[in-house]
């Protein structure tokens, strides 16, 4: 047996009226000021449709009855509660900044197409560690780059307390972390903004915040 591990709260998270993956009970284990959601099972369950969606029910049922919660990523798991102590004492600070960072907010994900990214550096040759850092810092602000979505985000910007972006091909993801009780508002403003450059977007969400969640 092994313990999964679905999401990190508060310590006072409280009673868990939902089973996990499993059908396993849930408990919160609490180290300090924070609390690990988890399950002990035999063997994580392949990451098939079905159980990602089982994992999602499980993760926003969570994230609905609780002011801030990190989503784990699929498959997390410790050997026993010791490692987990260890895990959760040394990671103590961090987790909690998080925590404060996504309470009361949801993740909403807009995705939309544009322009392939042209490979920055290719064929150039680094001479030093400095020019192999700056290369790599101009590649991950070219990943975060969509000119097009400038003017959507510019309307939603007063809403917007983080943002992550994604780009694979012609798709460009971009993640918003926003207050709960601003979502309509959001979603009308970006979807108005959208309409208005005439640019096609998919807007789906509320989400638990799984793309600001780096909690192992």
């Amino acid at each position: 047996m092994s313990l999964c591990v679905y999401a990190i709260a508060a310590s006072n998270v409280g009673r868990l009226a939902v089973r996990g993956l499993a059908d396993e009970r849930l408990q919160a284990v609490a180290v300090g000021a924070i609390a690990a959601v988890v399950g002990e099972v035999p063997r994580i369950p392949r990451p098939t449709e079905e159980h990602l969606r089982r994992y999602d029910r499980v993760i926003r049922t969570l994230a609905a009855r609780g002011s801030a919660l990190l989503p784990a990523r699929y498959g997390t798991q410790v050997e026993d509660l010791d490692e987990l102590a260890l895990v959760l004492g040394s990671r103590q600070d961090s987790l909690r900044r998080q925590l404060r960072a996504v309470r009361h907010r949801v993740q909403m994900t807009v995705r939309m197409t544009t322009s392939p990214m042209t490979s920055v550096g290719r064929g150039v040759r680094m001479k030093t560690g400095a020019d192999y850092l700056r290369l790599r810092a101009q590649q991950a602000a070219q990943a975060r780059s969509v000119p097009q979505f400038d003017p959507l985000r510019a309307a939603v910007r007063r809403w917007v307390r983080g943002e992550r972006v994604e780009r694979r091909g012609a798709v460009a993801t971009v993640y918003h972390l926003v207050p709960r009780r601003a979502v309509d508002a959001y979603r009308r403003a970006l979807e108005r903004a959208a309409q208005e450059a005439g640019i096609r977007v998919m807007v789906s969400g509320p989400w638990p915040p799984y793309a600001f969640a780096a909690t192992w």
